[in-house]
């Protein structure tokens, strides 16, 4: 079975500037977050800042690099705080990361509960290398595992697609035409839509 998350974050990393890629020291206009400094943000405890770190190397899923950021003052990209950008990777991306390594659900929720057990008290090698889409066939659609799955491929997808820069990526043709004709130019339409989004 092809995994869509590594074509994905390919992908991502194609539609950037080439001088930026995920996890790696940016340019000097860029800053990579390091898990200690997100780990700050996210106000956890070393204890905790220990776990987020050790989920780096964890097997057979682990927690991507910190994404690259370009601050501008308290907010990222004129949207985003650097708390809410750390909530959402040190706990949030973090704690599926942790859910999809531990065998003790996936033993109550998988038909192949003795196999998946096996597999993480590494008597047995099979689920390394194992995609996401493949872990929610053999967890089955409905069960927290395929929850977790497709929130760790969701977060994966965020921060993989975050923009370095201010309008590093501008539309494509037919949507620029669009944005022009509908909102006059595509900043007009970035101030609107920033109005709409934060404004309820």
């Amino acid at each position: 079975m092809i995994s869509l998350l590594p074509l994905l974050e390919q992908s991502a990393v194609a539609a950037r500037p080439s001088s930026r890629c995920m996890g790696c020291k940016g340019t000097k206009d860029e800053a990579s977050l390091d898990l200690r400094q997100l780990a700050a943000a996210a106000d956890l405890s070393d204890a905790e800042t220990a776990a987020l770190e050790a989920l780096r190397m964890a097997k057979p899923f682990s927690l991507p690099p910190p994404p690259l950021l370009q601050p501008r003052g308290q907010l990222l990209w004129g949207f985003m705080s650097l708390q809410q950008l750390a909530y959402h990777y040190a706990r949030h991306h973090a704690g599926y990361v942790k859910a999809l390594n531990s065998w003790s659900w996936m033993v109550s929720t998988c038909a192949f509960g003795e196999w998946w057990h096996a597999a993480f008290a590494e008597e047995n090698p099979k689920l390394h290398g194992i995609s996401l889409e493949e872990a929610v066939q053999l967890l089955g659609s409905d069960s927290p595992g395929s929850n977790a799955c497709g929130q760790h491929f969701n977060h994966t997808f965020f921060f993989a697609t975050l923009p370095g820069e201010a309008h590093a990526q501008k539309p494509l043709r037919k949507t620029a035409k669009f944005l022009q004709n509908s909102f006059g130019s595509h900043e007009a339409f970035e101030r609107k839509f920033k109005t709409a989004a934060t404004g309820m």
